[in-house]
């Protein structure tokens, strides 16, 4: 940002120690320490000024009982498969804290001056956005409208929670935003706050590494490969058969797991029981809404019944 010869005139964070001290690293490295982060608001009996410019709505989501956990200790305690599902699902939280980690929030300062009904046990992403927002309307969008220039130093979830409205982001694609640690994203509004211009402070060559590994997952459950799989499928193969194309498809028994769980509509309770013969091609006819009609394991039956059918109408 220096380098770009970036200037801001207010900065806003999380209350999260995190955010705090790279806001700090950020503004002093611009040599912008003294841009204002602390606002009046509130009285309270402890202070008389509070933090409005780091605000508990930019915190990162909560994740109730998976919270402080390692990924490895989350999937031993709950299973790998659900845990992706807490973690991934737009609107499914994981249950709440049964309080034997970190403190619960109402019993931390931070949070003194607010009601304890608005701290939350557990979030979903659409929890995270709804908790967002607010903050967004009520103290960065007027700034903005002063003609301020803005920094806002937050966490992986509540950044998407912002990108999801600023872009108009569908809900189905909020968890496929990908925001590169570290690397500061630039957007220029119009008057109305439509973006016009939008992009990060880096080199391609850079950026494109890490959305690439961001991209490629470490480890899949049969959900996750279902969800990976099917834009594939709707992008790529299912105009090649409705342009008439005969198409053959050799993948993985998980791969083709998902794409039979799609066709047959087989509920998520038993695609793990989905049994895929190796080496043995199944065939789907299709009609002209790319419904199966009809489909079949081409075995040597098959094959040699085919065989004679053919020499038939020679």
């Amino acid at each position: 940002m220096n380098q770009r010869h970036l200037i801001f005139d207010v900065a806003y964070t999380s209350v999260l120690k995190r955010a705090i001290k790279f806001c700090h690293i950020a503004l002093d490295e611009l040599n912008l320490l003294w841009i204002p982060t602390v606002n009046t608001q509130i009285n309270t009996k402890l202070l008389k000024y509070i933090f409005r410019n780091r605000s508990w709505r930019l915190n990162e989501r909560m994740l109730g009982a998976l919270q402080g956990m390692s990924k490895e200790d989350s999937f031993t305690k709950f299973g790998k498969c659900q845990v992706k599902l807490w973690t991934t699902s737009f609107d499914i939280p994981p249950p709440e804290s049964i309080c034997t980690g970190p403190k619960p929030l109402e019993f931390d300062s931070r949070y003194a001056h607010l009601d304890i009904n608005l701290l939350p046990k557990t979030e979903s992403m659409k929890d995270t956005i709804e908790r967002v927002l607010p903050f967004w309307h009520d103290e960065i969008v007027p700034s903005i409208k002063k003609g301020k220039r803005i920094l806002v130093i937050a966490h992986l979830n509540s950044i998407r929670a912002l990108i999801k409205h600023i872009d108009n982001v569908p809900n189905d694609k909020v968890m496929d935003i990908d925001i590169p640690t570290g690397i500061p994203l630039v957007y220029e509004l119009q008057a109305s706050l439509v973006p016009v211009r939008k992009y990060y402070l880096a080199d391609t060559s850079e950026i494109a590494p890490l959305l690439a590994k961001s991209i490629i997952p470490d480890t899949e459950c049969l959900r996750d490969v279902h969800k990976r799989v099917l834009p594939f499928w709707c992008d790529e193969i299912v105009p090649a058969i409705k342009e008439g194309n005969r198409v053959l498809i050799v993948t993985h028994e998980s791969v083709l797991r998902a794409l039979i769980k799609y066709l047959n509509e087989i509920s998520d309770e038993i695609i793990a029981d989905i049994n895929v013969p190796p080496c043995t091609p199944l065939v789907y006819e299709f009609n002209e809404h790319m419904r199966p009609i009809r489909y079949y394991y081409l075995t040597k039956e098959e094959q040699n019944k085919q065989q004679t059918n053919t020499l038939g109408h020679a």
